[in-house]
């Protein structure tokens, strides 16, 4: 006969736990995620061209500038087909210094919801302030118009936030299957041992 054991067999109900530890886990990491992609698009600043904007820079570095080909400005739908070509843009700091603008280094785009849009150029600055932007058409034509979006570090956040919601994802359900694992181990251990549930 097996002597006594005081190894207790954990309840059922832990597997339950886990269950539910990681369908949470899951959904805290499908609503940030998306959630906050959908903020960063309301981060950019959109300016309808040809046309001319005040962008009210508040952080020092690198912007990105993007052609929304899909994109939805006070009621008005801009879709696929329409071409910037001759389109030339300036940007003028509150000193009255011309900016530089130079083609976007990385090809990025997005697409999310009602809006698109792919980095054409990028610029780089050196104190906050109000930003005078202009964009005209070479030969002076008013057509077609479309969305220009710009935005600070959208890509470098846009990774961050993936990045922390799949270490999140992966933490939490990493407990979910250790609670899994521990519980197995600790039920086949009692049994074993002729523990008492």
């Amino acid at each position: 006969m097996k002597p006594y054991s005081d190894v207790s067999k954990p309840s059922g109900w832990w597997f339950v736990f886990a269950g539910l530890v990681g369908a949470t886990v899951l959904g805290l990491f499908i609503y940030f995620l998306f959630t906050g992609i959908f903020g960063l698009t309301d981060g950019l600043t959109q300016v309808v061209v040809p046309g001319k904007a005040e962008l009210k820079l508040v952080e020092t570095g690198g912007y990105t500038i993007f052609h929304e080909y899909r994109s939805r400005v006070k009621g008005k739908t801009y879709t696929w087909g329409v071409s910037l070509t001759g389109l030339t843009c300036h940007l003028t700091a509150p000193s009255g210094d011309e900016v530089p603008l130079r083609p976007a280094s990385v090809n990025s785009t997005y697409s999310i919801n009602e809006r698109a849009g792919t980095a054409v150029l990028e610029f780089t600055i050196a104190e906050p302030g109000v930003y005078q932007f202009s964009a005209a058409y070479s030969d002076g034509r008013a057509e077609p118009e479309g969305v220009l979006a710009i935005g600070h570090g959208f890509v470098s956040k846009l990774v961050t936030l993936i990045l922390t919601c799949i270490a999140t994802l992966v933490f939490g359900e990493g407990i979910a299957v250790a609670i899994v694992v521990v519980t197995i181990v600790r039920r086949r251990r009692a049994a074993a041992e002729g523990g008492i549930s």
